[in-house]
């Protein structure tokens, strides 16, 4: 198969599979298979696209999971133009299909069509440094997850044995945990720009190096180009739900983006609250109109989202502002 405009290549991936969907500009299908989400599956599929021109193939799949990431590092070095996409967009997409079934090849197609109509930014790999920081990064927040989940059982433990047990593994855990970090800071000191940024976040008032080094993944794993586009993918964003004069719900963030940096940002922006010059009157502001704990919190985190994104950008330390 070869040709010379472009093509558009949905994929649903799984743990171990790829469900395809190749189209071209007309919607029109030209191929639908499953591979296995193995280097010997990407190697057949690539076969079966018949030396096409690989600029001229665009290739788009969900970011969910970690499963999507061999199959996007594999594409992208065959120089095929990918896209990682945002599930509740494609989700969103697909009701506006009026899409009625939901099965893995019905899927590949949804994605195929999305790509087609959207305009979209092309993915781009990670550094190797980046890429390595990253996977620490994500098994700290498990570990710091699981310590969580083993104090709240010791809190209620009455029997020894468990007592016992509970510490032991809170201990082991620990342990794990100071391995990870001192590996993530090997990587530091082994890549000056990583380090560079990390100390420039850090002059954030509220952000430890705990929290720098989870914004430092964050924000520079996508290029984004606007602090509101890094806010929007924190899911701290408000939404509004109006219609009319008989729909007023209460506004809420949206939470679709980055789960556990939405965690990792409650004790900084509680710290913010207090501590940093900008935040303070703006949380008393806050409070002055009516607003509750909850939503002032929320609001400091994107905040804190939106300095960390402005730091980083122009390469210069917080700035407080200046005294009138």
């Amino acid at each position: 198969m070869s040709s010379k405009t472009n093509m558009y290549l949905g994929v649903d991936v799984a743990k171990d599979t790829l469900a395809v969907c190749l189209m071209d500009a007309h919607k029109t299908v030209q191929l639908r298979a499953t591979y296995a989400n193995t280097p010997p599956g990407f190697r057949q599929l690539w076969r079966a696209l018949g030396g096409m021109d690989p600029a001229a193939l665009h290739i788009g799949m969900e970011a969910t999971g970690i499963y999507w990431e061999a199959l996007a590092q594999w594409a992208h070095a065959q120089r095929a133009v990918v896209f990682v996409l945002n599930p509740a967009r494609v989700k969103a997409f697909s009701r506006a299909e009026g899409q009625r079934q939901k099965t893995d090849p019905v899927d590949a197609g949804v994605i195929a069509r999305f790509i087609l109509a959207q305009a979209l930014h092309p993915w781009t790999p990670p550094a190797p440094a980046l890429r390595e920081l990253t996977a620490l990064v994500r098994r700290l927040d498990g570990i710091s997850a699981m310590l969580r989940v083993e104090k709240n059982r010791a809190a209620t433990a009455t029997l020894p044995v468990v007592r016992a047990s509970l510490r032991r593994t809170s201990a082991a855990l620990k342990k794990e945990y100071a391995v990870l970090a001192r590996a993530g800071e090997r990587i530091l000191a082994a890549t000056p720009a990583l380090a560079h940024d990390l100390a420039l976040l850090m002059t954030i008032p509220g952000v430890s190096r705990i929290t720098a080094r989870r914004l430092l993944v964050f924000l520079r794993r996508t290029p984004y180009e606007t602090a509101r586009q890094a806010g929007a993918a924190s899911g701290l964003t408000p939404t509004h739900c109006l219609s009319g004069t008989s729909i007023h719900k209460k506004p809420h963030i949206s939470r679709l983006g980055d789960a556990a940096l939405r965690q990792a940002l409650f004790s900084p922006a509680v710290c913010a609250r207090r501590y940093n010059p900008r935040m303070v009157p703006w949380a008393q502001a806050l409070t002055q109109r009516g607003k509750c704990n909850k939503v002032v919190i929320c609001a400091i985190a994107r905040k804190l989202v939106h300095c960390a994104f402005g730091v980083l950008k122009h390469q210069t330390p917080f700035q407080p502002p200046q005294a009138a």
